[in-house]
């Protein structure tokens, strides 16, 4: 039988099956709070927070439980049918980054809301101001006649074409 419950903390755990975590949780109108076995999908590391509410299903073994799922209530939803937003939240449960898959735009959106966040893809860098860092090659026009580098192209001038940029410059 399936219930809801209060998340109180989370705590990973190492156990002779491996890696695990448990979830402490407050069932409504019980005056403890029980433990459940923490379950999500096959590389999805994400914690619940306090205060987030965990659905709850028996697990094998008298008295075991374990969560099939979260809802976070203090953040509303915002993506549409079809869409993915994923976020990550604060200690206070504060939304401070998240990745939209957002299908009415066609676009995927990457936020930092916190002021100096960086989104990072391999060495690629990209910061709030959307200013690129990475220490390899910038290439436009690849596979085509026009194409380009940025550390090794040159640029026509009066006296004859001009050489590849300077480093430090």
């Amino acid at each position: 039988m399936g219930t809801t419950a209060v998340v109180q903390s989370f705590e990973r755990t190492v156990d002779d099956d491996g890696n695990g975590s448990d979830v402490k949780v407050e069932v409504a109108g019980e005056d403890f709070v029980d433990s459940a076995e923490h379950f999500a999908n096959s590389g999805d590391d994400s914690p619940p927070l306090k205060g987030d509410f965990a659905a709850l299903d028996d697990a094998p073994g008298k008295g075991s439980q374990r969560t099939t799922g979260y809802v976070d209530s203090k953040n509303a939803g915002k993506a549409l049918p079809g869409e993915k937003r994923i976020y990550a939240r604060d200690a206070d449960g504060v939304v401070v980054a998240e990745l939209w898959m957002n299908v009415t735009e066609k676009v995927i959106d990457v936020q930092g809301l916190a002021p100096g966040w960086k989104y990072r893809l391999g060495k690629l860098e990209i910061d709030e101001d959307g200013n690129l860092t990475t220490p390899g090659e910038i290439t436009a026009k690849a596979g085509t006649p026009q194409l380009v580098t940025l550390t090794q192209h040159i640029h026509p001038t009066g006296t004859g074409p001009s050489g590849p940029a300077t480093p430090g410059q």
